[in-house]
């Protein structure tokens, strides 16, 4: 029938099938107004964005982590744009190399009597090249701050009630 995917389950064919999502998913669920929403990769154009898209569904505080503490310069009138139209809410950022598992726990202790509400990680790191040309260094640098991260998100959040865990791919 001109799928592109075919699979044997229980010898019946079956074929993948895309079908538009209700919108009324993602309006259902707002987002928990007694914590801080932890945006790792927070100064980058996927971490604003996510910042941006909290604050206007109700958050109260977000925390952007990134590696460096600093934005880049497009980067740095969004974050100015949303300091300025969510002034009462909680917000900082700072520099954390989440794949390091001692600065995230720091991060984490910083939350205190007032835990995570949610994780949003969207830190990366891009490196284009063949994976012929690939190196342990270069899939190392690829892999720590996404998936290594990942991991110690997970132990250093386990605790706390979080009513978000998002992880950008």
């Amino acid at each position: 029938d001109g799928s592109q995917e075919v699979w044997l389950d229980s010898h019946q064919q079956r074929v993948a099938r895309l079908r538009q999502a209700s919108r009324m998913c993602a309006t259902q669920h707002s987002v928990g107004y007694c914590g801080s929403h932890l945006i790792t990769g927070g100064l980058g154009a996927l971490g604003i964005q996510t910042a941006i898209s909290l604050l206007q569904n109700g958050a109260i505080g977000v925390i952007l982590a990134s590696r460096s503490g600093r934005s880049r310069r497009e980067e740095q009138h969004r974050l100015a744009q949303l300091l300025a139209t969510h002034g009462t809410c909680r917000h900082f950022a700072m520099a954390c190399d989440v794949s390091d598992g001692t600065e995230l726990l720091s991060l984490c202790g910083l939350a205190g009597k007032s835990p995570f509400q949610g994780v949003l990680h969207a830190s990366g790191t891009l490196v284009d090249r063949l994976m012929a040309t690939a190196t342990y260094d270069s899939a190392k640098a690829v892999f720590a701050p996404k998936a290594v991260a990942a991991f110690h998100l997970c132990q250093a959040t386990s605790a706390q009630p979080l009513s978000t865990c998002l992880f950008f791919s």
